[in-house]
């Protein structure tokens, strides 16, 4: 409303929510949407129009004779002479006044008025940058550029930890494979009870009688038996806590699974694409990282 000097020349204000914030919506793991605003107005400026030399009242001649609005751009969107430090107007070499960009002085109000709405954090732009702003194309390539160098990191951590818990589920594999082993010689201790029920006779007083070689083998199989209680108590606490541990490993894959799952289809789409991508990367990332040697910047003079 400020910006176009009131609502009767605004065409149409609209907010827009049709952008969505690809990596951010991964990472959360819901859609995060960037919202704009869309505002058509008529730049109206007022304009006063001076009474000529052809006024018949001398005295009218360079006074207002009456205040009337105008479409005009170049007003509405003036450009302001640029100062020093001491408040002096900066020239160029020929002598003629720098001017500051009508669109570098909106950028101005703009951050203004978001530190005046509390958003302490937020950044103006570089003045007088001249660097151009990417294609829709341009940006897009960039940002999967970004986001692939981001991901083959991630995939290179996964992919240690995958061959981690590799090598723990065929640890936990072998264990319980030898507690199976272990559960088979308590089994045959358990055929050893119904071995006993079948031993003896009872007598006409209801009472059993045991032969001596019957008597000694049945002291064998108790003492055998009570051991091997205790051994399948502790036998079956160990699996239970080897199928636990075997469960939270297999849910660790799975996750491990999901979330490298774009590269992998990106990596089977595309392999030979993905290949060069990452050894783009990689020399990108030797590059970036050795010194570079120190240069002199030439001030420049905001446009």
């Amino acid at each position: 409303m400020k910006e176009a000097g009131g609502e009767e020349y605004i065409l149409s204000a609209v907010m827009h929510a049709d952008e969505r914030n690809r990596a951010l919506s991964e990472q959360l793991g819901r859609d995060i949407y960037h919202y704009h605003l869309h505002v058509v107005y008529v730049p109206v400026v007022e304009k006063e129009v001076k009474w000529t030399k052809r006024c018949k009242d001398p005295a009218l001649v360079g006074t207002t004779k009456e205040v009337i609005h105008q479409v005009s751009h170049s007003k509405k969107w003036a450009s302001e002479k640029a100062l020093d430090k001491e408040g002096n107007i900066q020239r160029d070499e020929n002598g003629k006044a720098l001017l500051i960009n009508a669109y570098s002085l909106l950028q101005d109000r703009f951050f203004e008025h978001m530190q005046a709405a509390g958003f302490k954090d937020f950044e103006r732009g570089e003045r007088g940058s001249t660097a151009a702003h990417l294609g829709v194309l341009e940006y897009k390539i960039k940002q999967d550029k970004e986001r692939l160098a981001g991901l083959a990191g991630d995939v290179a951590d996964k992919e240690e930890q995958a061959a981690a818990l590799d090598k723990t589920l065929k640890q936990k594999g072998k264990q319980l494979a030898g507690l199976d082993k272990q559960l088979t010689v308590t089994e045959k201790a358990s055929a050893m009870y119904s071995e006993l029920e079948r031993m003896g006779k009872k007598n006409l007083w209801g009472h059993m009688e045991l032969l001596p070689e019957e008597f000694k083998k049945l002291l064998t199989l108790a003492k055998s038996g009570l051991a091997s209680q205790g051994k399948l108590l502790e036998l079956q606490r160990q699996l239970t806590e080897a199928v636990k541990g075997l469960e939270i490993y297999r849910t660790r894959w799975q996750d491990l699974k999901g979330r490298t799952k774009d590269y992998m289809e990106l990596e089977r789409l595309h392999p030979e694409q993905t290949r060069k991508a990452l050894e783009s990367l990689k020399r990108l990332e030797k590059e970036t990282s050795a010194p570079a040697p120190t240069l002199k910047r030439k001030q420049q003079q905001e446009r």
